[in-house]
């Protein structure tokens, strides 16, 4: 028994023996192969490097994150893809030629994803448990694109966003814009002279209206300047100078183009103006009838004791106001076509062609006119432009720069590499040390790439900006950054460079923008972020001119870029002259320029928040009242006192067919004043009665606050018809004065007049430059140094 335990103690130790003697030998041949293992662990983690590499690269692309910033696009499902800008990138861009695939396949290159805030995501997850859905449409977008290398796929996506743009723009921007008149209809023997007027006078109105709209937001005076309170004063010299003084020598004159065709044109304009009158004063007989049956019932409230209660019923009321307003517009037309009647009975009694004087004076007079009015149009038309910029010239704006993102497992890749190379070491060694005709063989090759270029270095530098449109990605006149623009218009503006200038303008942004920006939009879909440092660099083509033109740049850009926005209106002051007509045209010009510069304080005083602007346009608004009551005063009193005038003859002509005007639009005033009167006297307003009644309740008769309200609308109309009543009255007595006393003036009260004449058209500009002045001085504290130049150096 004994001697059987001892031989299997011996196999045991012998067993163990050997397997010791294989653990040493293994490691042996580790050890011994350590140079195989080292170079097949190199190889293979090479290799595995290699096709990180590739991954990586693969795995790139350019990304940005664009943010819907219109209003007409929020809530909206917007096609980002639209064909047509889609198809001209890739025609632009010459896809097919140099990436070698087909439009389709470049649709589907574009990978677009919605950015969710966090707080729709719960309430997405909170409705999906109840089995609900919530229809959210994103304002943020993350687009990814992947063609060719990356900085080709960078400059596609700058090209796409920037045709998104100008896609929007052309469908939602302004299309409206005022036309011009051809001075051709002057010569058209069909059309006569007061037809054309009145052309011009529709014309004007539509725009006039426009411009009011316009004139009521707040527009600061970098977007705009102070061109539509200056194109509304010319409005107003067009119409209250140059228009109503061709009128009235027509009136005077009744000249006509053709005086037989004229007066069958307008015989028969008569007979359809009588018959359209009968038709009016029947439809307001009847009007009249309705309204004095319409019997309105007083209404009446029970309230209990104790108990605030007011219940009101207005239909009644509001039916009664429609008939009285359907009434008063009646009326108006009425007016209107009554007046036309009389203008052509007048002008049928006494027609005539006129001398060849004569009619070159009124066609001449017709066409400055529209040349006046054409040139007021253009001016509307380029601040309808600059508007359309500011609004909707970058409708989809990006929250960040267009960046390079990676989305590959490269550093997976490498490191299961390591460890397979590792572990293919090992293998090595046990297999040469099997195989021992195994022949290490080991290749490394390395190749350096020295890539030079022959030339001359390229000037760069880096533009900074501070101030806060900046934020918005703007300019200080709210359009769009564009510094590429802004760097070609200073060249252009400086230089005579017919070459292509290639600009190039790489943000300075933030590490990892586009994951900071996508992460920040979930908790704030508002967030923006614009870089505020660019480098740019310039290629010309021609070194010496490059540096030439860099260091004009470094040294004049910040003025430039400021003065192009701050100081765009240098026809600031709005003055006309009429030296060479007469002195009360000359007058009323600038009378209307300080008309519109009381308006325009009213606007600017009620959209202005700070109280300290308030006080200083209140106080130029005093200055005005002392210039119309000293200076203005002054000189109107000189000229009107002494009947002075600069062609005598002609003055008289326009005196009197200005009367004529005056005495038509008095009796038009007369009968409003007597309808408006029987309209008041008439009006049924109700009364207020209260009743206290026996259980301590009251019974409330009141009457309504609407017809209260048009009650006095009605009134306050009659008095200004009043108002204008005594004026009119007052300017035809003083034309009848001037009629009979106006003289020829003197040289020595000409020169007095000039003078006066300056003094006032000085005080005048100087208030204009107040107003700019208070406008530009908060700007220029924070513009004058928000621009800076300076070296770039490589890093």
């Amino acid at each position: 028994m004994e001697n059987k335990d001892y031989q299997l103690k011996e196999i045991q130790n012998y067993h163990q023996e050997d397997d010791e003697i294989d653990l040493m030998e293994l490691l042996a041949i580790l050890v011994r192969e350590k140079i195989t293992i080292l170079v097949t662990f190199v190889v293979v983690s090479l290799l595995s490097l290699g096709v990180a590499l590739y991954m990586r690269d693969t795995g790139k692309s350019a990304a940005v994150i664009i943010k819907l910033d219109s209003p007409e696009l929020k809530n909206k499902k917007i096609n980002l893809l639209p064909p047509n800008v889609l198809e001209k990138v890739y025609i632009k861009e010459k896809i097919a030629e140099k990436e070698n695939i087909s439009l389709d396949n470049f649709r589907e290159a574009f990978k677009i994803s919605g950015i969710i805030p966090q707080e729709i995501k719960t309430q997405m997850e909170f409705a999906e448990k109840k089995g609900e859905t919530i229809d959210y449409i994103p304002e943020n977008y993350s687009i990814q694109l992947r063609i060719g290398d990356l900085e080709t796929s960078k400059k596609i996506l700058e090209e796409y966003i920037q045709g998104l743009n100008n896609e929007f723009k052309n469908t939602y921007e302004s299309k409206y814009r005022a036309e011009i008149i051809d001075t051709s209809i002057v010569d058209n023997t069909t059309s006569e002279y007061q037809d054309i007027l009145e052309l011009i006078k529709k014309d004007r109105d539509i725009l006039d209206n426009v411009i009011n709209e316009k004139l009521k937001t707040n527009i600061s005076y970098v977007s705009y300047g102070f061109g539509y309170r200056d194109i509304q004063i010319k409005i107003k010299n067009l119409e209250n100078i140059k228009i109503n003084k061709i009128e009235s020598y027509l009136e005077a004159t009744n000249i006509v183009k053709n005086p037989d065709s004229f007066k069958a044109i307008s015989t028969g304009r008569i007979d359809k103006l009588k018959l359209l009158l009968d038709e009016k004063l029947k439809v307001q007989k009847d009007y009249l009838s309705i309204i004095e049956n319409q019997k309105i019932k007083e209404k009446a409230t029970t309230i209990p004791k104790g108990l605030k209660l007011e219940l009101e019923n207005n239909e009644e009321d509001e039916y009664y106001s429609a008939l009285i307003n359907s009434n008063i517009k009646l009326q108006n037309e009425i007016s209107n076509i009554k007046n036309q009647i009389k203008i052509l009975e007048l002008k049928n009694i006494n027609l005539k062609i006129g001398t060849e004087n004569e009619i070159l004076y009124i066609k001449n007079s017709i066409k400055n006119i529209i040349n006046d009015y054409n040139m007021i149009i253009e001016e509307f038309n380029q601040l309808g432009l600059q508007e359309n910029k500011i609004k909707y010239g970058e409708m989809l704006k990006k929250a960040t720069p267009i960046t390079v993102v990676s989305e590959s497992k490269a550093k997976l890749i490498l490191a299961a590499g390591v460890v397979l190379g590792l572990f293919m070491g090992i293998l090595m060694a046990f297999l040469k040390e099997f195989f021992k005709s195994f022949k290490k063989y080991l290749g490394v090759v390395v190749v350096f790439f020295l890539i030079t270029s022959i030339g001359y270095s390229q000037e760069k530098f880096v533009i900074s900006f501070s101030h806060k449109e900046i934020t918005r990605g703007q300019n200080p006149d709210k359009t769009p950054l564009n510094i590429e623009k802004l760097i070609q218009d200073y060249i252009k503006k400086n230089y005579s460079i017919e070459d292509n200038i290639k600009i190039n303008v790489t943000p300075i942004a933030m590490k990892d923008s586009y994951e900071k920006v996508k992460n920040r939009l979930v908790s704030d879909s508002s967030y923006l972020y614009i870089p505020t440092q660019y480098i740019v660099s310039l290629e010309i083509g021609d070194s010496a001119k490059e540096k030439e033109i860099t260091d004009n740049i470094k040294a004049q850009f910040s003025n430039f870029y400021i003065d192009s926005f701050l100081n765009k209106n240098e026809n600031f002051s709005n003055k006309e002259s009429f030296k060479k007509e007469n002195y009360t045209e000359r007058l009323d010009a600038l009378n209307n320029a300080l008309t519109g510069i009381e308006e325009d304080i009213e606007n600017r005083k009620f959209i202005e928040m700070n109280n300290k602007k308030k006080e200083e346009y209140d106080r130029i608004s005093f200055e005005i009242w002392k210039i119309r009551n000293s200076i203005y005063r002054d000189l109107e009193s000189y000229i009107v006192s002494n009947n002075l005038a600069i062609n005598v003859e002609k003055e008289k002509i326009l005196l009197s067919g200005e009367k004529t005007i005056l005495l038509r639009e008095l009796d038009i005033i007369k009968e409003k004043i007597a309808f408006y009167s029987t309209l008041l006297s008439k009006y049924n307003l109700g009364s207020n009665e209260v009743v206290v009644l026996e259980n301590g309740d009251l019974a409330v008769k009141n009457k309504s606050s609407i017809k209260e309200k048009q009650y006095l609308e009605i009134s306050n109309n009659n008095l200004k018809l009043l108002e204008k009543e005594k004026e009119i009255n007052r300017k035809v007595l003083e034309i009848e004065k001037l009629s009979t006393s106006l003289r020829k003036v003197t040289e020595k009260e000409a020169l007095v007049l000039d003078e006066k004449f300056k003094i006032l058209e000085k005080e005048i500009f100087l208030l204009e430059q107040k107003i700019k002045y208070i406008e530009l001085r908060d700007y220029k504290r924070e513009y004058d140094s928000s621009v800076r130049i300076t070296e770039y150096k490589e890093k």
